[in-house]
């Protein structure tokens, strides 16, 4: 029942002191929900991870709490987005916030400053998960990504492998070609900071299937050799380069073939540039505004397991000038802190489509941008390390700050914009009228 308390006191009176505030996620900015806003009477370190709290409250959807019924006096606060519902910080990877020092209660609804969560970066290294995929995927989860990873088999033979692209810092996906027999076994060996560890993996390894036709009941993984690229809506920017990129690692085979197509005429294509295993790069005709067609002869590559691939097909076009968007970036740092900021540009999905540290005032011009909607933000990198850092409560330090620019950029087809950004201002500054690119 909310919003509903049942209070007992072992003395003749109800304590009718709290607090109150709000909890936000500290890199995205948004409220956390269902979080837990703890209190202790003690300033021990510890309590958190051992102890249940004097006192508690749940955050709303806004990440708004309120704790009532307390008595007066200095309380440890520390809060918590609790995996496990036991109300201690067990967990690694559960989002946390603290204030820097103990909050004094005196009033009914004592207000508290907003309270960033974050998820610590683990103190030791350790594999945390293991998986394996057919054909040859292999999963590693870390605790923390290590700097270097390389394995061998039981006889202590190298092991090549490839790691893919859609790994993350701590979850890593390396390719293997297949392995024989009915299991897999192999040692990962890895190395954080000069220190190495070796986890020993065994999985069961299953035959992979052929596709089932469809409509019918096998649904065995396609394993089939595939490419994807690197064109937004059929569209390269000016000066862009055309990336293909498979979903398994592959070589140019022998009888690799390209060409392009444009208004009916084929002409050869020089092969591509292989920057890795997954991607080759392609520097299209000039042709601009004119449909562009790049065909590769079937059997062009041929992927670890064997596998060639079918006729590869693409069609974009090459964008004009005047079709895309520049932005200039004025930013300017009042408070003459000098401090160093990341400045990054995201779309509509989250994904980064530029980024440059800068301290101090400074300017910034990015041209031939794709028109549609950009946000900005500011990440405070307190150590310089060139990423934004999470709280550590072992240290006391408190997550890194993250500004954002207030309004949607607006980036449109033969325009420049300015944007001015006095970024720890209050309230942050407004952008500039856009004007034609020609002006």
């Amino acid at each position: 029942l909310e919003p509903f308390s049942l209070v007992f006191s072992t003395g003749s009176k109800l304590d009718s002191l709290g607090c109150q505030g709000r909890l936000t996620n500290a890199f995205s900015g948004e409220p956390v929900k269902d979080a837990l806003v703890m209190l202790y009477r003690d300033d021990i370190d510890s309590l958190p991870k051992s102890t249940l709290p004097r006192y508690f409250a749940r955050t709303n959807e806004a990440g708004q709490y309120e704790i009532q019924n307390v008595k007066s006096g200095n309380y440890k606060l520390f809060a918590l987005k609790d995996q496990n519902s036991n109300y201690l910080y067990d967990q690694p990877g559960e989002l946390i916030g603290f204030p820097e020092h103990l909050i004094s209660i005196d009033s009914a609804k004592t207000p508290i400053p907003e309270i960033r969560l974050s998820a610590e970066v683990a103190s030791d290294q350790r594999l945390v998960k293991s998986e394996f995929e057919e054909p040859g995927m292999v999963t590693l989860k870390y605790s923390i990504a290590p700097d270097t990873v390389y394995f061998t088999d039981f006889s202590g033979n190298s092991l090549q492998f490839f790691l893919t692209e859609e790994s993350k810092r701590d979850s890593l996906n390396f390719l293997f070609k297949r392995f024989e027999g009915d299991s897999v076994k192999l040692f990962a060996h890895s190395y954080l900071g000069g220190q190495g560890r070796v986890d020993t993996l065994e999985f069961r390894a299953k035959k992979v299937k052929p596709l089932g036709r469809k409509g019918s009941r096998n649904t065995a993984k396609d394993t089939s050799l595939a490419f994807s690229s690197s064109i937004e809506a059929k569209k390269l920017l000016p000066s862009e380069k055309l990336i293909l990129k498979s979903n398994y690692p592959c070589q140019l085979s022998d009888s690799a073939n390209f060409n392009w197509i444009i208004a009916g005429d084929t002409t050869v294509a020089a092969l591509p540039v292989s920057l890795s295993p997954f991607n080759f790069e392609f520097i299209p005709p000039s042709a601009e505004s004119k449909a562009i067609y790049l065909i590769g002869a079937s059997g062009s590559f041929i992927d670890i397991y064997g596998h060639s691939s079918d006729t590869i097909k693409t069609d974009f076009r090459v964008m004009e000038e005047d079709e895309t968007g520049n932005l200039e970036i004025l930013v300017f740092d009042s408070t003459n802190t000098d401090k160093v900021v990341i400045l990054e540009l995201t779309d509509s999905k989250g994904a980064v489509k530029f980024k440059k540290s800068i301290s101090g005032n400074d300017s910034l011009l990015i041209r031939n941008l794709r028109p549609g909607t950009l946000k900005l933000r500011a990440i405070v990198d307190a150590n310089s390390n060139g990423k934004w850092d999470p709280a550590n409560y072992n240290l006391k330090t408190q997550p890194e700050l993250v500004y954002r620019y207030s309004e949607e950029i607006t980036i449109r087809a033969g325009w420049d914009l300015a944007v001015e950004w006095d970024i720890f201002a209050r309230p942050v500054q407004k952008k500039r009228p856009d004007k034609p690119a020609s002006e």
